[in-house]
């Protein structure tokens, strides 16, 4: 009988032993990617080089909406890492921070992170340009960062969130199209990363020569903010930080990371997500202030 027990007790430890950890991942992708089939296709190869060099078995889901992904992650306890859009954290930090042990971002060039602009076409209408009632503003659809930092704009400025600010609010799918919004229209402004703006104007210097650049946030924020749960083991997590480091900084990593259109994928630490969340708190106390009575 004993020999039976320390039989099954072996092939229990075995099957354990030669279990291969898995990292089942929750994407929003919006904020990076236009549709799930852009997201899927960059990221199966970035992702097939990872398992095959850290053992690791990582399931992806792609998400379009913010409260199954929370769900899943908090609730349900199905995902052990998500990436979501850094407005989804601000909103709920406070319960994230407790279930999660580690956070990382994208960078998508060599800066780690990124600042807004808010443009203009050089022949907007000066005599108008401290009213900004007469005029439209324009955001990428999914960009949920560049409306926020706007809003705070808007409040510290004028002392109104911007939809009572500004005459119409035109969101575009299309990134590059919110940027030739402002130049074919002269009396629109819009919201655009530096990054963004940046690699357009060198691509058509004429866009440099009829745009401005009205206003700019500081360079703190990111594209996308992911976390790890603390129920994921740290060897686990270490193992696939490790072998992502080894990409970030090789030929070969490089590759594989421009297939997915990423430049690194690197540590958010603790002092940048205070400062994240202080810019929050200091534009909730804003909102606070000048909300409609």
């Amino acid at each position: 009988m004993k020999k039976i027990i320390l039989s099954i007790l072996l092939v229990t430890n075995l099957m354990f032993a030669n279990k291969v950890p898995e990292i089942n991942l929750g994407f929003l992708y919006q904020n990076i990617y236009v549709s799930q089939r852009e997201a899927a296709v960059a990221f199966r190869a970035w992702i097939s080089k990872l398992e095959k060099r850290t053992d690791v078995k990582i399931n992806v889901k792609f998400y379009q909406d913010e409260n199954s992904i929370l769900v899943d992650y908090l609730d349900k306890k199905i995902l052990n890492s998500i990436m979501i859009n850094p407005v989804i954290f601000l909103k709920n930090s406070a319960i994230l921070k407790r279930v999660s042990k580690k956070y990382y971002t994208f960078q998508i060039s060599d800066e780690k992170y990124i600042k807004y602009y808010l443009i203009k076409n050089k022949k907007f209408n000066k005599k108008k340009s401290s009213n900004l009632k007469n005029h439209d503003i324009v955001f990428n659809t999914e960009d949920s960062v560049g409306k926020l930092w706007f809003d705070k704009y808007c409040l510290e400025n004028y002392k109104k969130p911007y939809r009572e600010v500004v005459s119409k609010e035109i969101n575009l799918s299309k990134q590059i199209k919110v940027i030739y919004e402002v130049f074919f229209n002269e009396n629109t402004l819009a919201v655009v990363n530096n990054e963004l703006y940046n690699t357009a104007v060198e691509l058509n210097p004429q866009l440099k020569k009829d745009l401005e650049v009205v206003s700019q946030s500081p360079k703190m924020f990111s594209l996308i903010i992911g976390m790890f749960s603390k129920e994921l083991s740290s060897e686990t997590m270490d193992k696939l930080m490790n072998v992502i480091e080894e990409f970030n900084t090789s030929d070969y990593g490089q590759d594989i990371l421009s297939i997915a259109s990423l430049n690194k994928v690197v540590y958010i630490e603790s002092d940048e997500i205070k400062r994240y969340e202080k810019f929050y708190k200091e534009y909730l106390k804003l909102k606070n202030r000048y909300k409609r009575k």
